[in-house]
């Protein structure tokens, strides 16, 4: 006995029948249609804590951060695609948390919020790269923007504002 699915991919593997399909002459717009200034209809937020009661999605969660953080970090040279010896912060980023937790911890805020943040501890003397950085989470960071929204122009940790650059400041991590 074979199950449905197999039974339409069986009834397909015909080449007649193959031939007979047709394309759908006008396709329905499967945007999200709702969210425009004329009917006032916003799609409800869920916030983080919310998503995290739900089993499935806690598990989901857990299943993609997990399997993410796991994955061994390798640095190359971009020119020639050599392997070569990574800088510390590849090995462990932070100093008070191994690397899988920081990770894991950017792959969650990434997922919840679309955006992660690691704030520098520590740059190379050399040319100020940075050399060591730990996790932040999203609900103690803020920032204000310029005029049209557009440019962030600072950084609040914890209501105080960080450097844009060099010790103290954020590495922002975007999901797109």
């Amino acid at each position: 006995m074979t199950m449905g699915l197999f039974r339409k991919a069986e009834a397909t593997s015909n080449e007649n029948e193959r031939s007979s399909l047709k394309a759908q002459y006008a396709p329905q717009i499967l945007g999200d249609q709702f969210v425009t200034a004329n009917n006032y209809y916003y799609p409800p937020a869920v916030s983080r804590n919310d998503a995290m009661t739900v089993p499935s999605v806690k598990r989901c969660r857990d299943l993609i951060a997990g399997t993410i953080s796991t994955i061994p970090l390798e640095y190359y040279k971009k020119s020639t695609g050599e392997h070569i010896a990574p800088p510390r912060w590849v090995e462990q980023p932070s100093l008070n948390q191994p690397l899988f937790v920081t990770l894991y911890w950017t792959v969650d805020s990434l997922l919840m919020f679309g955006t992660a943040y690691w704030q520098i501890k520590e740059v190379y003397a050399e040319d100020g790269r940075m050399a060591r950085a730990e996790w932040i989470g999203n609900d103690r960071v803020t920032y204000a923007t310029d005029f049209p929204n557009q440019i962030v122009t600072q950084y609040y940790v914890d209501g105080v504002a960080v450097p844009m650059s060099g010790v103290g400041s954020l590495i922002t991590f975007q999901k797109d």
